[in-house]
């Protein structure tokens, strides 16, 4: 995959590796780093590691920074995805993917200004807890022990970080509870453990929508009834819909678990409302032809975004 740049190549090349908030960061020496990052860096060496780091900057996967390349974390797990890429990254000496699921405490409710979600330690995907350890961006340290994170779980603590920094206007009950469904929806996929409260606060943000459809004929004429919903939808989500004459910011759905909220996106919103216009959610004749052949047309611009 990777050249290694003739007699340049053919040399044994050393960067100083270390792990960042940010990233990876590769540095020529150690005095190049910030000396609190400097401590944990240790000597990586290959004959193509400089054709390594410049070809991942070529490519826009790294960064260069001063006297140092920095390999963004969401970049590396690109990278490790990538089948052409994946035996080069052997090179950097990269730790392998711990079980380190996160587990999230609340504090507060969501209508106040201070409600805080916070990581309050790992388990093993099982449930197990996990002794504490040291977080560097997307690495885990237990003593001399070092893992890194699955993407699902890196994802859930970016979110965390984003809402920690959210400003004076993000602190409404409105965004919280839009916040905290998306954090939820990430850590659903982490398999992250969740407190009482996060656990019973079932907050759904769809962005996109799914569009089921359910064909018949009716004394020769073809009929389509269309069907919205989205991931996690609860089973009674298209009954809600119906139910009211318009599409509101938020529907609240009881569930055996409790209320499930769903707030709906103005992208969204605007394709339920043109669903909403016809009668029993049905378009039929020649109407159900063009919509069968081209949905996008007949559910209007905003259906690009919302389905």
């Amino acid at each position: 995959m990777v050249n290694s740049g003739g007699a340049e190549g053919r040399g044994r090349q050393r960067r100083y590796l270390a792990f960042s908030d940010e990233g990876l960061l590769f540095a020529r020496e150690q005095a190049d780093m910030d000396p609190d990052i400097a401590r944990t860096a240790r000597l990586v060496e290959a004959p193509n590691l400089e054709g390594l780091l410049g070809q991942l900057e070529d490519e826009g996967f790294s960064v260069a920074v001063e006297a140092a390349h920095v390999l963004p974390w969401g970049r590396l797990y690109d990278l490790l995805e990538h089948s052409d890429y994946r035996a080069s990254l052997g090179t950097f000496g990269i730790p392998e993917i711990g079980p380190d699921a996160p587990i999230l405490e609340s504090r507060g409710a969501l209508s106040d200004r201070t409600f805080a979600i916070s990581l309050a330690g790992w388990h093993d995907g099982t449930g197990r807890r996990l002794a504490p350890a040291t977080l560097c961006g997307a690495v885990v340290r237990r003593g001399d022990e070092v893992a890194l994170l699955n993407r699902d779980s890196w994802q859930v603590l970016e979110h965390i970080s984003k809402f920690h920094r959210r400003g004076d206007e993000e602190r409404t009950d409105i965004a919280h509870r839009r916040s905290w469904g998306l954090i939820r929806q990430a850590a659903i996929s982490a398999n992250a453990r969740l407190d009482d409260f996060l656990y019973r606060s079932v907050v759904l943000t769809p962005e996109k929508l799914q569009i089921g459809l359910r064909k018949a004929e009716s004394a020769g004429t073809k009929v389509v009834e269309v069907v919205p919903s989205f991931q996690g939808a609860p089973a009674s989500w298209i009954d809600v819909f119906d139910q009211l004459r318009s599409v509101p910011g938020r529907y609240d759905i009881p569930s055996p678990e409790g209320i499930v909220q769903v707030l709906v996106t103005p992208e969204v919103s605007a394709v339920l409302g043109q669903i909403k216009r016809w009668p029993g959610r049905r378009v039929a004749g020649t109407r159900a032809e063009a919509f069968l052949a081209n949905p996008f047309a007949t559910l209007g611009e905003a259906a690009y975004s919302g389905y």
